[in-house]
């Protein structure tokens, strides 16, 4: 289930991400946190990605659409000096991800995933619940223990944003405490 979803990139934003993300690409594994080392396991996913770690300094636009998204939708503030993990992805045609959450990783709070274009047919991202909605631009918030999936692209490739934030990351608003 989500906690809420927005379009908070234009596609020109949109565009600039994926044409940052193309040189840097590598071959997605499942991490460390599969068995403790990173493996490559086709039968769960079939991707390309980029981490990208966004900070005022780097991604100014970025950081501060972030912060207005997360500060809108949750009862989290960001916090201004701590930069927020990032993954651009690639899935080519025939690409997934397999059904999981993302409690693996240490101190994770809160997780965002978003559509950076719209020239794919399938590749649709799912949780318990509901499915992001579709078009570039728009970013869904979920709690980490949220199962989700990518089904399989049935043609083109589909570019998604992933971003983490941990327990550095964020703070309660203080009207809440």
């Amino acid at each position: 289930m989500f906690l809420g979803q927005n379009v908070i990139l234009t596609v020109d934003q949109c565009n600039d991400l994926i044409e940052y993300a193309k040189p840097k690409l590598v071959k997605s594994t499942l991490g460390k946190g599969f068995r403790g080392e990173n493996v490559d396991v086709p039968s769960r996913r079939v991707s390309s990605q980029t981490f990208c770690n966004i900070r005022p300094d780097n991604f100014e636009y970025l950081y501060d659409i972030i912060k207005h998204s997360v500060e809108s939708l949750t009862e989290f503030k960001l916090k201004t000096d701590i930069k927020i993990s990032t993954s651009i992805i690639k899935y080519p045609e025939g690409g997934f991800l397999y059904r999981h959450n993302d409690t693996y990783h240490e101190g994770i709070r809160l997780v965002g995933v978003g559509n950076l274009n719209e020239s794919y047919k399938g590749g649709t991202f799912k949780t318990d619940t509901e499915d992001l909605n579709y078009g570039a631009g728009n970013i869904g918030w979920f709690w980490p223990n949220v199962e989700h999936e990518v089904t399989k692209i049935e043609e083109g490739e589909r570019w998604s944003i992933v971003i983490w934030l941990f327990n550095k990351n964020l703070e309660i608003k203080k009207g809440l405490l």
